[in-house]
């Protein structure tokens, strides 16, 4: 272990948040959180970067511990594996170790077998369609999931037996999969970007008389919707106009969705947003933050898969960067066809990172502009914003 210099002189430093950052980069699969009697919310921002990598999170029973506010915030975040009293955790994870380790990763060949079963099953029973997602990240969930089921990678008959009678599971298999993970200005150089370059020519471009329209397709819980509808408002605002804004968040998950119309979360945000815009757009509540109704009454948030449902059309910037990464190329290119069809012409695409994102944040140099302008690629008729790393 290794000490580092606090990134803020005052204010909430959340060290176990930054230790688990850092498990979950280094370790990955093999990271386990376990959150216990605790007052405040530290922990809550960092499991889910644990639970991204493939970790498990477990959170004390609240109604046990001697101070609730720690494991209630982590439950909050709906990345939680496991709700346990204190004295059966051990067992669990004992039992958790054992089952993935005699599991092992299964060679894709053997996994080709059962696979489409397990798809078809959640197709059937669920709302979620998942043929179109990578089969190693499909895998992995599933195979995380056997092992929390205390079912080996040995015995998949056994496991689509569970599946096909007991819906609970089912759920829970379909929840794991849709990795609802997200956090506000997610890669703070891309919004730095946004903020400073991209989002001021927009609106200062844009006909006052016409409202300036976002699509956030995959927005899971909603805090990327409302980071890009705080830098908007506050261009708005330094532009002096009085152009309406509208912005559209869609995902697969109704939970999630429902989450983010909830527009409620953990104290832990404060380590990502700042202190003038806590003050300007949320409200304070006990273990957390509220996003204020004039902030809210500019997202509609609605239940929409991307592949299946029509998209919304003649907008000005499209945000997607947390879901084609999980996506075969075939889904991709009909994706990248949506937005290009969705697209104004001179609109911008924002996308995610190529490649898995790292679970801290890393320095990286300032990205260059292209010829045009803007950061990454020309995608006509708009323009395109790949994240720096």
């Amino acid at each position: 272990m290794h000490l580092s210099q606090p990134k803020a002189r005052h204010g909430a430093r959340l060290p176990f948040d930054f230790l688990l950052y850092s498990m979950a980069e280094n370790c990955g699969p093999r990271a386990i959180c376990v959150i216990l009697s605790g007052t405040g919310a530290d922990g809550s921002h960092g499991l889910k970067a644990v639970k991204e990598n493939g970790g498990l999170v477990v959170a004390q029973e609240p109604r046990e511990a001697a101070y609730d506010g720690m494991p209630r915030s982590a439950i909050l975040t709906g990345a939680v594996d496991l709700v346990l009293p204190a004295a059966k955790i051990p067992a669990a994870l004992v039992e958790y170790r054992w089952r993935r380790a005699e599991s092992g990763f299964l060679p894709p060949a053997e996994a080709k077998a059962w696979l489409p079963e397990i798809i078809e099953l959640l197709r059937a029973k669920t709302a979620h369609d998942f043929r179109y997602y990578k089969p190693g990240t499909l895998q992995r969930r599933i195979e995380r999931r056997m092992a929390l089921a205390g079912v080996t990678a040995d015995h998949m008959e056994r496991y689509i037996a569970i599946l096909q009678s007991d819906t609970g599971e089912l759920d829970l298999l379909a929840k794991d999969l849709l990795i609802n993970v997200t956090s506000f200005f997610r890669d703070p150089q891309v919004f730095d970007v946004l903020a400073e370059k991209v989002i001021p020519d927009l609106v200062r471009s844009h006909s006052p008389d016409q409202p300036i329209r976002i699509w956030v397709a995959g927005c899971s819980t909603g805090e990327e919707t409302y980071s890009l509808a705080m830098l908007f408002r506050e261009a708005i605002v330094a532009a002096k106009l009085s152009t309406k804004l509208q912005v559209f968040a869609s995902d697969v998950d109704p939970d999630a969705v429902a989450h983010a119309r909830d527009g409620f979360y953990p104290e832990t945000i404060a380590a990502d947003v700042s202190p003038a815009r806590l003050e300007r757009f949320f409200s304070r509540e006990d273990h957390g933050y509220r996003v204020l109704d004039e902030l809210r009454a500019a997202v509609v948030f609605t239940v929409q898969d991307v592949l299946a449902d029509p998209p919304f059309s003649r907008l000005d910037l499209v945000s997607c960067r947390n879901l084609l990464i999980y996506l075969a190329p075939e889904a991709q290119a009909k994706i990248l066809s949506l937005f290009h069809f969705a697209l104004r012409e001179g609109g911008i695409l924002l996308l995610g990172s190529s490649r898995r994102r790292s679970a801290t944040p890393k320095a990286a140099s300032k990205p260059s502009p292209s010829r045009s302008g803007c950061i990454g690629t020309l995608f006509a008729p708009g323009r395109e914003i790949r994240d720096s790393r």
